[in-house]
């Protein structure tokens, strides 16, 4: 199913709940505050209780507690690239902040990388964060930046790192 939204930005959505009902009419305004996509009346409904006992709240409170650690996490990252498959240290870190939530990383042969289930159950959704550096110099004032001559992250791979592992801390 392709759904358009008010900026008309194409959005796919491809069915792996067959169990659930098809999107409400399109009798929604594109000025409703809880629109998702408004051209066919999909919607971001209010939620009192996000599960297992988790509302809305509880994301927002470990948000508040746990920024400071994000960001310390995304500059470390920033500072200590490593090129692809050379990613050991990282790799390392990561698995020991996870441990250090209860959770069990599984870290993948060649030691550049890895993979931890957070939760179980019949249905599964899989996040996923590339952790390598480009073999570029950083030409930047940051007091965060590359320590690593010939490595940086100027690929982003750095946040993308941190809010994967965010995600799954405040998960576990």
């Amino acid at each position: 199913m392709t759904y358009r939204s008010h900026r008309e930005t194409c959005v796919t959505v491809v069915d792996s709940r067959p169990d659930l009902p098809e999107p409400p009419p399109d009798n929604i305004r594109e000025q409703d505050d809880e629109v998702l996509l408004s051209d066919t009346g999909v919607t971001l409904l209010a939620v009192d209780d996000m599960g297992a006992g988790r509302g809305p709240f509880w994301l927002d409170q470990w948000l508040a507690r746990g920024i400071g650690d994000l960001v310390a996490w995304r500059r470390h990252l920033h500072a200590h690239p490593e090129l692809s498959r050379q990613e050991y240290a990282t790799t390392d870190s990561l698995a020991g902040a996870l441990r250090s939530a209860g959770l069990s990383p599984r870290i993948l042969p060649g030691r550049s990388g890895l993979i931890c289930d957070v939760g179980s159950g019949e249905r599964t959704v899989a996040l996923r964060a590339d952790i390598d550096a480009l073999p570029l110099v950083e030409d930047t004032d940051l007091d965060y930046r590359s320590v690593v001559p010939g490595a940086c992250h100027a690929c982003g791979h750095d946040v993308h790192t941190t809010a994967l592992l965010g995600a799954a801390l405040a998960l576990a």
